[in-house]
């Protein structure tokens, strides 16, 4: 099975640099499928990089070890830390890449966000600020993105909002 890259779309009214509160220690609940008989699990695999199981046969470790319910295959799922990023005002309604795993007789199916994310207020150029983009210098924590997040930014006197999150799984 190739790297599974998860991409994010957004529109981000007045925040950029979204990502994981804590990315390395972050949980992606990820619907899996089988690799083998294509069956779509029911409950999500939990799966963070400061979990570590022994994958049987002495193949080494993943974050995650499993078997699909339907046909006994063995799967593995681990994320690749090196791959994380923030999604920011520039992607802003385009699908970017935020994390890949690395994934053995497995297909990630879905993906659906929750809490645990942050971002940061920012404001575009203006006159009143000098003709720059720039951070307003307030950090929105444990942001919940299981429906469309909005707040208000006391520092900049702007609302902000996440809106019309989408995710999908593609072929790293």
């Amino acid at each position: 099975m190739p790297p599974y890259a998860l991409q994010v779309r957004a529109s981000l009214e007045k925040v950029t640099q979204l990502g994981p509160m804590e990315p390395e220690q972050f949980r992606w609940d990820i619907i899996p499928k089988c690799g083998s008989c294509g069956e779509v699990g029911v409950n999500p695999l939990w799966v963070s990089s400061t979990q570590e199981e022994e994958v049987a046969g002495g193949r080494g470790t993943a974050n995650v070890v499993g078997k699909c319910k339907a046909c006994r295959q063995q799967y593995s799922v681990s994320v690749l830390n090196d791959k994380l990023a923030t999604y920011d005002v520039a992607d802003s309604g385009n699908f970017k890449t935020i994390v890949v795993f690395e994934c053995r007789g497995v297909e990630l199916h879905a993906y659906t966000p929750g809490g645990g994310w942050q971002c940061k207020g920012w404001v575009p150029a203006s006159e009143e600020n000098g003709g720059e983009d720039k951070l307003t210098g307030t950090d929105f924590p444990d942001v919940d993105l299981s429906d469309d997040w909005a707040e208000y930014d006391e520092k900049s006197d702007e609302s902000v909002e996440i809106m019309e999150m989408a995710t999908q799984f593609v072929a790293a």
